[in-house]
């Protein structure tokens, strides 16, 4: 038995998404960038899912890791925690008047 060719997966992932109606375009390569985010973006070990997707350097890796949450780990939430501030909290008000 042969393994499918990359052209091969390329269609068939183009065709089921025709099949779906989907509006966004999808490939071979999506599916592959996927496998990298999805496990990640649920907590999978690095290292692990590396070596499953067989990438030989981090720099490679890392392009295909495409992040879901950009809120996720954001340092700028530490600037402003959770009911803390924003429009309607007593600090932002104040915050509005409190420059000269």
């Amino acid at each position: 038995m042969r393994r499918l060719s990359y052209r091969a997966v390329d269609l068939i992932v183009k065709a089921a998404c025709r099949a779906a109606h989907l509006k966004e375009s999808y490939s071979a390569h999506s599916l592959r960038a996927g496998y990298v985010t999805e496990p990640l973006a649920r907590g999978a070990g690095r290292a692990s899912v590396k070596r499953q997707a067989s990438h030989a350097s981090d720099t490679m890796f890392d392009r295909y890791d495409r992040e879901t949450d950009p809120a996720a780990d954001n340092s700028s939430t530490a600037l402003c925690p959770p009911r803390t501030c924003g429009p309607r909290s007593p600090s932002y008000l104040k915050s509005l008047f409190s420059y000269q």
